[in-house]
């Protein structure tokens, strides 16, 4: 946001149509880059919407998620896969896995909490 303190002011190496007139070129420049942005956006949300047609891939994800393997898209092997790699312990896909659940990493919204249960019969009662 714009304020006194970020504001730079004119030089005496650029007038003020200069200033314009680059001034336009940025706003041209940011509007090219958003609309870019949106439109990978837009695809990848069609991709990952589409339906996996390879059956060995559709009937394991179908199987993580008790679903037909007709019924299973990309978006879910990209969740199967996140949790399959938080469950073996990848760090990165717990975070992520806690971000996209709305966790704001201190525990105080009532966000989800990842809890690692120890392996087999190891009870230390």
């Amino acid at each position: 946001m714009a304020n006194e303190k970020n504001l730079k002011p004119f030089t005496s190496a650029q007038s003020r149509e200069e200033a314009v007139k680059n001034g336009k070129k940025g706003g041209k420049a940011s509007g090219e880059s958003k609309r870019a942005k949106r439109d990978i956006r837009k695809a990848m949300e069609i991709l990952l919407e589409t339906g996996v047609k390879t059956p060995d891939i559709a009937a394991s994800i179908a199987e993580m998620f008790g679903m037909k393997p007709e019924e299973v898209t990309w978006l879910d092997g990209c969740v199967a896969g996140t949790v399959r790699e938080a469950v073996k312990g990848n760090i990165k896909a717990m975070h992520e896995i806690r971000d996209i659940m709305g966790d704001t990493h201190d525990g105080e919204d009532g966000g989800v909490q990842i809890v690692i249960a120890p392996r087999g019969g190891n009870d230390e009662d």
